[in-house]
């Protein structure tokens, strides 16, 4: 016998829409702030934020309670008595570490084919001039260095060979029949930068000079959708927007009835910009927390192939980025509006 079926049958077991039956617009308010602070009261809060980055960059300012500061702090780790304490000698050596795994080098050439080469090891990069094909791999896992702290350190070994390509690409390298160089770790900023340019300006001359028209897989098939379901999407995703003026219903533990709660939101409007599939809606809106601006996100109603982008939960996430201040500084705006 089924004690939760009531005796006619029905489960009961899934409680009831609380809202069932209730008419949100006859529902009383709840109590709100204004919207913004007063122009007085936000630039008061403006100057304190200002003073207060101002006193947390000055060190001068991070005295101690009594008048015998400033003080200069440090973070000790105790005496043995009082627990750990690093070690100044090397800890045991760790054995060597153990051979890394094979490699498939894949080359994708511009009419869609593709050649694999297998390599015998971790493969970190590729390079190649005329006809030698550098490989840059690590022969072994990361090597643990002991430290004076104690602890251990890890760090990969990488290796170059070269590979001759005169008669044409090998179907397997095997770095470990081959003369290898080790790689020396090179930091200097300026040789990496050196590089950068080198690379930029061998790809210079070729930017926006080749014709993929016609190409296969140069672009994105357009997906076929039909006219009402291209004005449906945007219409759905518009109506997701212009809600957010809308009322909330709020239940707090001091007053468990629901209320109506004024929205974070206002003024919001809501633009239709661009031909299909490049469609954008152009949301701009005032919110409590970014006092005097108007916060401004443009979002694709679809992808490059003319599918519909899901934006199932865009509301939380644009609420989620606002609340954090995942946002731009408010100096970034032009003439009140900020994009983010």
């Amino acid at each position: 016998m089924d004690v939760d079926a009531d005796a006619d049958g029905s489960d009961d077991s899934d409680a009831d829409d609380p809202l069932d039956g209730v008419d949100p617009e006859a529902l009383p308010w709840a109590p709100a702030e204004p919207f913004w602070p007063t122009p007085e009261e936000w630039t008061a809060t403006l100057e304190a934020e200002a003073a207060a980055e101002h006193d947390h960059d000055d060190p001068e300012l991070l005295d101690d309670e009594d008048d015998g500061g400033p003080y200069t702090w440090s973070i000790g780790f105790g005496d043995e008595s009082e627990g750990f304490v690093p070690s100044m000698e090397p800890v045991a050596d760790p054995g060597p570490p153990l051979p890394t795994p094979a490699t498939d080098l894949v080359l994708v050439r511009p009419d869609g084919t593709r050649a694999t080469i297998a390599v015998d090891h971790l493969v970190e990069g590729v390079g190649r001039e005329g006809s030698v094909l550098t490989v840059r791999y690590a022969p072994t896992g990361p090597r643990r260095i002991p430290d004076t702290t104690g602890g251990l350190l890890y760090t990969y070994q990488y290796r170059e060979v070269d590979v001759d390509l005169s008669d044409g690409l090998p179907t397997t390298i095997t770095t470990d029949d081959l003369p290898a160089r080790t790689v020396v770790d090179d930091e200097d900023e300026s040789s990496w930068e050196a590089e950068e340019a080198r690379l930029e300006a061998a790809r210079a001359p070729w930017i926006e000079r080749l014709d993929i028209t016609g190409v296969e897989g140069a672009r994105w098939p357009l997906h076929d959708t039909d006219e009402s379901t291209k004005e449906q999407a945007v219409a759905a995703l518009v109506g997701v927007f212009e809600s957010l003026a809308e009322p909330g219903i709020l239940w707090t533990r001091e007053h468990p009835e629901p209320r109506r709660a004024a929205s974070a939101y206002r003024n919001v409007e809501v633009v239709v910009d661009g031909e299909w599939p490049a469609t954008e809606l152009v949301v701009s809106f005032e919110h409590s927390d970014v006092p005097y601006l108007r916060l401004r996100r443009r979002y694709r109603v679809f992808d490059e192939a003319g599918h519909v982008e899901d934006w199932t939960y865009v509301t939380v996430y644009l609420e989620e980025d606002i609340a954090t201040r995942d946002i731009p500084a408010r100096d970034a705006a032009v003439d009140g509006v900020l994009d983010i």
